[in-house]
């Protein structure tokens, strides 16, 4: 089954422009297979963006996890889709014998969720491929999947995958996604020798914010996380403030690939 690439974008027509559409030109990814999600507010800006990059442009809903369930329910069920932010640079792959194009990772990338019957993949959440060089390919333990870049099969209707409690925020949703995902199907799929490169914390607004605006939402919800799934999380304060958990599995140890904590960043 083809895939569909989704992107959800706020205030940042630009920033979409030059990075993840140009990323996935660069790449040579079908421009029919792009849906853009946005906001009406926002669509005089983003109509300036050249229609030849993209199938179709969608106005949805604002609040990223909303958005994310308006996708979900835009698109059929057991669709393949790859959500990407909209400032995704490039794929950087730690081990170069594994380089492969984009189009033909991503296709494998659902062919290894129906052989191992999972449902979601996401890459190793770090933009040096140095720290993943040890790794081995994947995983299908609880690991954390970040959302700037992961691909799963719809299931619009399945209420125990959503993220209710990060619902109403723009921030940890992705903690949530992967906790739900991996208690419900009891794997989730993380290649830990590809990692992405992008800026977690935008300098240019719109996104889901810079980092100073962030820390509040981020101890919350962290916070709020760990006290549902405290056999599932440890707390962990960067030195910049920011919150941010450490998901284990339910024997209260820290998960580990090939002898080396997996610590979110």
């Amino acid at each position: 089954m083809p895939y569909t690439i989704a992107i959800p974008s706020y205030k940042r027509s630009m920033v979409l422009l030059y990075r993840t559409l140009n990323f996935l030109e660069r790449n040579s990814i079908d421009p029919k297979l792009i849906y853009i999600f946005i906001v009406e507010e926002d669509k005089e800006d983003y109509d300036q963006i050249p229609t030849y990059l993209y199938n179709k442009m969608v106005v949805g809903v604002k609040g990223l996890v909303k958005q994310r369930e308006f996708i979900d329910n835009y698109f059929k069920e057991g669709d393949h889709i790859v959500s990407l932010d909209d400032d995704i640079q490039d794929l950087i792959f730690a081990k170069p014998e594994e380089e492969i194009p984009l189009d033909e990772f991503l296709n494998n990338a659902f062919e290894l969720c129906k052989k191992e019957s999972a449902f979601i993949w996401g890459l190793y959440p770090v933009g040096n491929a140095f720290y993943a060089q040890k790794n081995r390919w994947y995983s299908t333990h609880l690991t954390y999947i970040i959302g700037a870049f992961y691909g799963y099969i719809n299931r619009p209707t399945n209420d125990e995958i959503k993220c209710p409690l990060t619902y109403n925020g723009q921030n940890a949703e992705d903690y949530e996604r992967s906790i739900r995902y991996w208690l419900h199907d009891k794997k989730v799929i993380r290649f830990n020798t590809v990692c992405i490169k992008t800026l977690y914390f935008g300098k240019d607004g719109g996104g889901i914010g810079l980092l100073q605006d962030r820390l509040e939402s981020m101890e919350f919800h962290c916070k709020l996380l760990h006290a549902h799934y405290p056999s599932y999380t440890r707390l962990k304060i960067k030195k910049n403030g920011l919150y941010q958990l450490v998901l284990r599995d339910g024997s209260g140890q820290t998960l580990k690939i090939e002898h080396k904590t997996v610590l979110v960043p």
